[in-house]
């Protein structure tokens, strides 16, 4: 089968967002199966080979204006690909798409949680233009497609709202399986970020932005740290991406007088993420709202107990008892939280589980599989039918 990925951006290495990621390394897993994949990205370089049958094409453009190269490279060759994979919700490249499907094309389109009533409500502008595009333009694309694919039941569930005549399915994310990280890296990571052997440190890795409720984790740390007085915090992410908001982060960390318990790593390419889950005793993942976030896959994958708030939507992983679900509430996350470092067994127990679950259900193979039987339209695979929910 050949498959043609659309996404804004792809810059393997030094990924900064959960979407090129993604995209990259499901098109690998699938070239790896034997598929011809291309992806086309907004951005400049060369051709790239990926992996095995695996190619990384750029055009010239701008992400929030799209790419006219690209556009008409697509307009012009769909016939060359079986089907389009689209992944840029509220983005040019996914009108693109839908041109192409309306000259013949099949095209997929995968949300990746951005349609999220979360993220819409409200009347800032922000909000009201998302709104309108959703309702102007996204459901006029998802309405000449073959599927939609939602991360979880949730987003199948949201998708719905939307109101398109493609079906949906559900299809969770996956992540690529890593050997534990190298002790002198480990060690490095320690020093450097001044991490105890032993201690009581809770991790997290993502965007720091106000979507993912890092405020609620620092309000829990002082009561964590009645029980444990020496927990300690690992932020990992890039500061420089929501100023404002860290700047708000900054003044209420310094008003709780917890300088001396944070620790600020910045953005951590995949030999930085190793040794931070190697030195760090819990990930907590306190997000208003989440498609599937690799990170919380990655950390499990990794054996560390992991504690989430229901924005990050991992509800089959809460019923299978594979992670910890706690209220977005500074008081609740600090019971949980405070719980797991107080039983160690119970926490060696859950990372086991989460590891042996995301090694189950959230591999790119598994991932590439269910698609391949979707694409295919094999019978078996049926389109997500729910009541929708608010």
């Amino acid at each position: 089968m050949k498959i043609l990925h659309l996404v804004y951006e792809c810059l393997p290495g030094a990924y900064r967002g959960g979407v090129q990621k993604m995209v990259a390394e499901l098109a690998l897993a699938q070239g790896c199966r034997g598929d011809e994949v291309e992806i086309w990205a907004i951005g400049d370089g060369p051709v790239t080979q990926l992996g095995p049958r695996t190619l990384l094409r750029y055009f010239p453009g701008r992400i929030r204006w799209g790419s006219s190269a690209l556009r008409q490279a697509l307009l012009a060759g769909h016939a060359r690909f079986d089907l389009i994979h689209s992944h840029n919700t509220f983005l040019p490249l996914n009108v693109a798409a839908a041109q192409a499907a309306r000259r013949g094309a099949a095209v997929y389109y995968h949300a990746h949680g951005a349609l999220d009533p979360q993220l819409l409500r409200g009347w800032g502008p922000k909000e009201v233009k998302k709104r309108l595009y959703v309702s102007g333009m996204e459901r006029r694309n998802y309405d000449v497609a073959q599927g939609i694919f939602g991360l979880t039941e949730a987003e199948c569930a949201q998708l719905q709202l939307v109101g398109a005549k493609a079906p949906i399915f559900e299809v969770g994310n996956g992540i690529v399986l890593q050997p534990p990280a190298e002790s002198l890296a480990v060690a490095n990571f320690r020093l450097v970020h001044r991490v105890p052997y032993g201690g009581q440190v809770i991790l997290f890795i993502g965007r720091i932005t106000h979507k993912k409720g890092l405020h609620h984790l620092i309000d829990a740390l002082p009561r964590i740290r009645e029980r444990f007085p020496e927990a300690l915090f690992v932020i990992g992410g890039d500061r420089e991406q929501d100023v404002e908001y860290v700047r708000a982060l900054d003044q209420q960390i310094s008003a709780l007088g917890l300088i001396d318990a944070i620790r600020w790593v910045g953005f951590l390419d995949e030999v930085g993420k190793r040794a931070a889950f190697a030195s760090c005793r819990l990930f907590a993942h306190p997000s208003y709202s989440e498609g599937m976030a690799l990170a919380i896959l990655e950390a499990m994958a990794a054996g560390l107990p992991t504690v989430v708030t229901p924005g990050c939507y991992m509800s089959a992983a809460v019923r299978a008892g594979v992670l910890t679900e706690s209220a977005q509430d500074a008081g609740r996350l600090a019971e949980a939280i405070t719980a797991l470092f107080a039983n160690q067994e119970a926490a060696a127990r859950l990372g086991a589980a989460g590891r042996e679950y995301v090694q189950k259900y959230h591999t790119w193979d598994a991932v590439a599989g269910r698609l391949d039987r979707i694409y295919r339209k094999e019978p078996e695979v049926a389109p997500f039918i729910a009541t929708p929910v608010s």
